[in-house]
C-alpha cells in the first residue's frame, strides 16, 4: 500500500510538471499577423483578446482556455454578436419554403444555432419547420414572423411577408469583423500560435506571433 501511495505521488508530481511546461510554452502576449489584434494568454487559463474593427476601434473580450488533444481551445465568457446588413432574393429553384443564410456575396453557410417562428406573439410548434446547418425549412404559412440565431450575428427576425412557394437565399453582410477566436482550434509551434481548419469554419485564418512571455 505505501508503495502503491509513492507511485501515485510521482505521477501526480510529474503530471503537474508537464502542465507547468505546457503553460510557460502557451503562456504570454500575442500580435495578430494580418490584422495587428492582441491576444494575452494568462497562466490561470483565462486570456484577454483586443480584435482591430473595422472601424479601427477595439473590440475587447475575455475568457478561458483549455489544452484538449493537443490543440488549444479559447471559451469567450459570452457571445460577441455584430449587426449586419441583410438582402433577401428568391430562389426559384427550389418549390419548397426556406431560407439559405449565406455571408456576404459568397457561397459560405452561416450556423444557424436557433430557430422560432411566432403567431401572435405566441411560439409556433416546432414540428412546423426543420432547421439544418444554414437552412430553414417551414411547413406552414400560419405564422406572423421568424427569430434566426446564428452563432456570430444579433438574431434576424423576418416578418412572415416572403413568397412561400418557392426557396430565399437571405445574404447576411456584417458591420464588424467576426469574432472567430473561440469558432477554432489552435496550434503552436516555435512562437506561433495558428488557427487549424474544421469542417464548420473552413475559412477562418489566424495567425499569431508570441512578442512576449
Amino acid at each position: 500500500m505505501k508503495l502503491y501511495r509513492i507511485i501515485i505521488l510521482i505521477l501526480l508530481v510529474s503530471g503537474l510538471s508537464k502542465c507547468k511546461v505546457v503553460n510557460k510554452v502557451i503562456v504570454g502576449k500575442y500580435i495578430e499577423t494580418a490584422f495587428g489584434d492582441t491576444l494575452q494568454i494568462n497562466n490561470d487559463q483565462s486570456y484577454e483578446y483586443l480584435e482591430k474593427l473595422n472601424n479601427g476601434t477595439l473590440g475587447w473580450t475575455q475568457g478561458k482556455w483549455i489544452i484538449k488533444n493537443r490543440k488549444i481551445y479559447f471559451q469567450c465568457d459570452h457571445q460577441p454578436l455584430v449587426g449586419y446588413r441583410l438582402k433577401v432574393r428568391p430562389d426559384t429553384l427550389l418549390q419548397n419554403f426556406q431560407i439559405k443564410l449565406l455571408l456576404g456575396d459568397t457561397d459560405e453557410p452561416i450556423n444557424i444555432e436557433n430557430v422560432c417562428l411566432f403567431k401572435n406573439n405566441l411560439h409556433v410548434d416546432a414540428n412546423n419547420f426543420k432547421q439544418s446547418t444554414n437552412v430553414v425549412t417551414i411547413f406552414t404559412t400560419n405564422f406572423d414572423s421568424i427569430v434566426i440565431h446564428t452563432s456570430n450575428f444579433t438574431p434576424l427576425s423576418l416578418p412572415n411577408i416572403l413568397n412561400t412557394n418557392h426557396g430565399n437565399i437571405a445574404r447576411i453582410y456584417p458591420v464588424e469583423r467576426l469574432y472567430a477566436l473561440d469558432k477554432v482550434p489552435f496550434s503552436i509551434n516555435k512562437n506561433i500560435l495558428k488557427s487549424r481548419k474544421t469542417k464548420a469554419y473552413q475559412n477562418i485564418f489566424l495567425t499569431f506571433k508570441k512578442i512576449d512571455n
